[in-house]
């Protein structure tokens, strides 16, 4: 600090080892560090320009080269989503970014040509099953102008019996082929098949999740319903005016188990002989549906059940089990 009051950088030698006198010289701390504070601030200023720049410039970039071609990308296949099915993103390739989008409108252009391609399929199968629909259903009449022919006379009792049966699987099939061989819902199965035996409805209450079945279920399912009611409206519950019956049914573990319950009617007892009705829900389901079933006669009524696979066949679906309502 000199006597001015400025602190000063000072260089000072002696005159002699043995002498107390020296020569000094020195000038302030402000001028001795200007320049390097000048520079500091200078590279300062430089350094904090040059990563505004390299952000400005980054963002630019990124969303030149980058964001905007995925978001390009992402607009065209949440279009597809949507059904837009003539979105394309339009890029070429140039980089990696722009050859997957152009990679992507190829795809989409074959994606387009199959669904074209499988719309005229469609179209081709719907006409051919309208076309089979329509045999079947000649052929069930056909079938029904013989059979009072050939032994109506003869034995009306089998003659009635049988076309009841007949009926009911012609029943099944217009529920089907009106589907176009699509699966069907059990409540419809169990719908068609006792229309024509269960005049007041509310005799008969089911309930069961809302299941489907594919055809080659669907059909002996009718037809056991057809041959049980056939038999309740004969001998059992539905012969008489208090007497009802109750259907359940549910899904476990890739089994659609049936239960068939009746109520209120005569006494039953065991059949002494098997007929051609028991013979046939033994029977009905294919082997691949590994079907069993238990038939026991109770004083109040039959409870009749049975069980099958509905596995592996991708038609068989569950949805959300609905209250039960009245058949």
């Amino acid at each position: 600090m000199s006597q001015d009051g400025t602190r000063r950088i000072l260089g000072y030698r002696p005159i002699s080892a043995t002498s107390p006198l020296y020569v000094s010289a020195g000038f302030s701390t402000a001028e001795a560090f200007a320049p390097i504070n000048r520079s500091t601030i200078n590279n300062s200023i430089g350094i904090g320009v040059g990563a505004l720049l390299a952000l400005i410039l980054s963002m630019f970039i990124g969303n030149r080269f980058l964001f905007s071609p995925v978001a390009r990308i992402l607009n065209v296949v949440n279009l597809w989503r949507k059904g837009v099915t003539g979105a394309r993103t339009g890029m070429k390739g140039g980089d990696e970014i722009h050859s997957v989008g152009e990679a992507l409108d190829g795809l989409l252009d074959e994606l387009e040509c199959r669904r074209i391609q499988n719309d005229a399929a469609e179209e081709e199968r719907t006409l051919l099953v309208r076309e089979l629909a329509h045999r079947v259903k000649n052929g069930f009449t056909l079938v029904q102008a013989i059979a009072p022919q050939t032994f109506s006379k003869s034995d009306p009792e089998r003659y009635h019996s049988y076309s009841e049966r007949l009926a009911a699987l012609a029943s099944t099939y217009d529920l089907i082929l009106s589907k176009e061989g699509s699966a069907s819902t059990i409540e419809a199965i169990l719908g068609a098949a006792l229309r024509a035996h269960v005049n007041d409805t509310r005799k008969v209450a089911m309930e069961g999740p809302d299941l489907l079945l594919p055809p080659d279920l669907a059909l002996p399912l009718s037809l056991v319903v057809h041959e049980l009611a056939t038999n309740t409206t004969k001998y059992g519950s539905l012969s008489s005016e208090d007497g009802a019956v109750s259907i359940r049914w549910a899904a476990v573990d890739g089994e659609l188990r049936f239960t068939w319950t009746e109520t209120g009617g005569p006494p039953v007892a065991m059949p002494t002989r098997r007929g051609f009705g028991s013979v046939l829900i033994e029977r009905a389901f294919p082997s691949k549906a590994s079907a069993r079933s238990s038939s026991d006669f109770l004083s109040e009524g039959l409870v009749f059940e049975i069980a099958f696979s509905a596995e592996p066949d991708p038609a068989f679906e569950v949805s959300p089990v609905r209250a039960g309502s009245d058949g």
